[in-house]
């Protein structure tokens, strides 16, 4: 059989972050974000050719997207389509209109315009698509046949936000540094950043002795904290933070702050809209129930590290370990009953993923397997 493998873009990551093929891994959100915002303009696209309502049985399968990796010494991911085998017997013109989807979401980041076609709605993905950018950075988006494409920055990004009429927002943040202030009455805390800023928020009781150690042994411990936190229609947080989640590091050690249960406790009470009042999806009771046997089997039976776990737009579960130098994430999909993993080394172009299907017992092999990679990693003696 032939191979239905075909390239559908370059997102090429520019900036000093990226130097060395480097691509941290929370550029896989954004990346995300521009699938899904693809995959939902060529729905339109087709419904508007053809006077439909919906599209038709197998669509989606002709975008199956897959990584197949970064481009030698670039960061250069290169995606191509895995067309699954009734997609692949459906009669399909070339382009098609996900080709087509591409192509208009290429015109609207190099206009900062909204071409004919092109849905305001839409623009709301472009709250996740290049919110991880810096400044100095961009993503350029590079079509197959091409050496170049349009570049979405900052300045880009800010501009087709004010199209929607976009206002400040909250969404999720992470931060890393050291906790410098506190007040345990108050429940508020100030940390400064790696970059030497500073940004302040607020508490619940479950943090009180972590934030009150991590504060007066600061020389020795510095924090990764995770919360929810208003944001500028340019992308700075305003402040304060909300605090969710707080990993304290000591000595190569770590301490992961509120256990998972509490955590997926506090995720069945999230209501639709949680993000923004627009955007976030409900968690539902079975994906809350599902993911808490698979933690439970992965975590108290099994002693792996608990992740910090949190919600996807599309109402699903993700979780997340720091495990050295690589970031590595899970994420549930309770409907097919699988796990997709995939880990990122933050020092180098390291790249791994893999998919895990089947009853809990065997999920949890797996999950236990590749995290193994990073934990007893090759040479280090364990055991």
């Amino acid at each position: 059989m032939a191979d239905q493998s075909d390239e559908f873009v370059r997102p090429k990551l520019e900036g000093k972050r990226f130097a060395g093929g480097k691509m941290p891994v929370e550029f896989f959100t954004d990346l995300l974000a521009y699938t899904h915002l693809v995959s939902e303009l060529a729905k339109i696209i087709y419904c508007g050719k053809h006077g439909k309502d919906r599209v038709p049985k197998g669509f989606g399968g002709r975008y199956n997207l897959v990584m197949t990796g970064l481009l030698d010494g670039s960061a250069v991911p290169v995606f191509k389509r895995d067309r699954d085998t009734e997609a692949a017997l459906l009669k399909v013109e070339q382009p098609d209109e996900y080709d087509e989807a591409r192509e208009l979401v290429s015109s609207v980041i190099a206009s900062t315009a909204l071409p004919q076609g092109f849905p305001k709605a839409l623009l709301l993905h472009f709250n996740r698509f290049g919110k991880s950018l810096r400044e100095g950075e961009a993503i350029e988006l590079i079509s197959p046949g091409k050496t170049s494409g349009p570049k979405l920055d900052r300045e880009v990004r800010l501009k087709l936000l004010t199209l929607k009429g976009e206002t400040p927002r909250y969404d999720v943040c992470i931060l890393s540094g050291k906790i410098r202030a506190a007040d345990v009455l108050d429940h508020t805390f100030t940390i400064k950043l790696d970059d030497e800023s500073s940004v302040y928020g607020n508490f619940d009781q479950p943090f009180n002795l972590g934030i009150r150690r991590a504060l007066l042994s600061h020389e020795n411990i510095d924090v990764k904290l995770i919360g929810i936190g208003k944001y500028t229609v340019s992308g700075e947080i305003e402040g304060p933070i909300k605090l969710q989640h707080m990993t304290i590091y000591e000595e190569n050690l770590s301490t992961d702050l509120p256990p998972f249960e509490s955590r997926l406790d506090e995720l069945q009470r999230l209501e639709a809209g949680w993000l923004d009042g627009d955007e976030g999806q409900a968690v539902s009771p079975g994906a809350i129930s599902w993911s808490r046997e698979v933690l439970r089997s992965l975590v108290t039976k099994n002693n792996m590290p608990s992740p910090f776990i949190y919600p996807t737009t599309e109402g699903g579960l993700q979780a997340e370990w720091s495990i050295g130098a690589w970031e590595v994430a899970a994420q549930f999909d309770v409907e097919a009953q699988r796990i997709l993993l995939r880990a990122s080394e933050t020092t180098s172009d390291k790249y791994m993923e893999d998919t895990c299907s089947g009853d809990v017992p065997i999920l949890v092999n797996g999950v236990i397997e590749f995290l193994t990679q990073f934990l007893n990693p090759p040479g280090s003696n364990e055991h």
